[in-house]
């Protein structure tokens, strides 16, 4: 399993700078609709747009450092997985309207990753940049995998 840098850019339409944009343009458009009077969002309607993207906001930022074009390692995965869990898990606690969108991310995150969240390989790679160390997780388990490779 590694991780290599890309030559081209990503062949998704979404590049991960559009995520971004996306979600700051809900905000955006929030604000926009709110100015106007012949359109009107309910409460609930504007309740589940900033809280959409509140949930969308770590994901596009993961996403970001992961299909960036510079300075990306095989080390920055796990501390960039392992934050973006984290921040869905404390999103979770107070969702009223985007549970389902958590979970459903969660859960393609555990399924697509899993098996790398545990790799020596990776754990080592992520301890060898300077910038996490060890930092990126409290658990001595995966750590101690990470020195023994």
């Amino acid at each position: 399993m590694s991780l290599c840098k890309s030559s081209s850019p990503p062949h998704t339409p979404l590049h991960a700078l559009t995520h971004t944009r996306r979600v700051k343009s809900v905000i955006t458009l929030i604000d926009k609709l709110l100015l106007f009077e012949s359109v009107r969002l309910s409460p609930v309607e504007i309740a589940f747009l900033e809280e959409y993207a509140r949930t969308m906001g770590p994901l596009a930022k993961a996403l970001n450092i992961l299909q960036s074009e510079a300075d990306v390692q095989m080390g920055w995965l796990l501390p960039t997985l392992t934050l973006l869990i984290t921040k869905l898990d404390k999103i979770c606690i107070n969702c009223r309207y985007c549970k389902p969108l958590v979970d459903a991310v969660q859960e393609g995150l555990q399924r697509r990753f899993a098996d790398m969240l545990l790799e020596p390989e990776f754990i080592a790679a992520a301890i060898l940049v300077p910038k996490f160390k060890t930092s990126w997780t409290s658990e001595e388990n995966v750590i101690k995998l990470g020195k023994t490779t």
